[in-house]
């Protein structure tokens, strides 16, 4: 037993020295998370939604970076009805999936050997792949917001809260809808 925990103790050790980035070196990973998303109107509720993709980052200096990425993302809301030119429709959730690309800008701070707390921020752009049918004719095509995340990084592994916000309208007619979501985010870092 004391063998085995000296060995994953010394595994451990090494993953977390290669962790460690210089300026100018180039990461990729994958990270999937749970967004709770909900637009700007108060007679309608939060939904929850997946996030999956891949990530590259760049490290301009030791501490800074660059990050961008590729996300699957599902946001939407969900209505207790919905009223459309005099039909009503009953729905529980309005879905929306995207492609999302994040571009942030982010700095590390040592916490501790090869563990360390992270702050990015940066625009994104939203193209829609799918919606409810529905929907589809009412939703833009494209959507453009600001984020910012926090989280913590040992070995490779990041782990990460944030919140996103758009800053364009989401439907073609009516009022103008924006949306905004809170994510939870687990990534893993080659």
């Amino acid at each position: 037993m004391k063998k085995l925990f000296v060995i994953a103790a010394m595994a451990l050790s090494t993953l977390a020295a290669q962790a460690q980035v210089a300026e100018g070196q180039f990461r990729y990973g994958v990270t999937v998370g749970v967004n709770f998303s909900s637009v700007n109107d108060d007679q309608l509720n939060s939904r929850t939604g997946l996030n999956v993709g891949l990530e590259a980052e760049y490290n301009l200096e030791e501490d800074a970076y660059i990050n961008a990425g590729v996300l699957y993302t599902s946001k939407g809301f969900k209505v207790p009805e919905i009223r459309v030119v005099g039909t009503e429709i009953k729905q529980e959730s309005v879905n929306m999936d995207y492609l999302e690309i994040p571009l942030n800008f982010g700095y590390r701070v040592r916490l501790a050997e090869g563990i360390k707390a992270f702050c990015e921020a940066g625009p994104y752009l939203d193209i829609k792949l799918d919606s409810n049918d529905y929907m589809k004719d009412n939703m833009e095509n494209l959507a453009f917001g600001i984020g910012i995340a926090a989280g913590v990084e040992w070995s490779g592994i990041q782990l990460k809260a944030g919140y996103d916000v758009g800053l364009t309208k989401m439907n073609k007619h009516g009022d103008s809808m924006k949306d905004s979501s809170f994510f939870l985010g687990l990534a893993y870092m080659f």
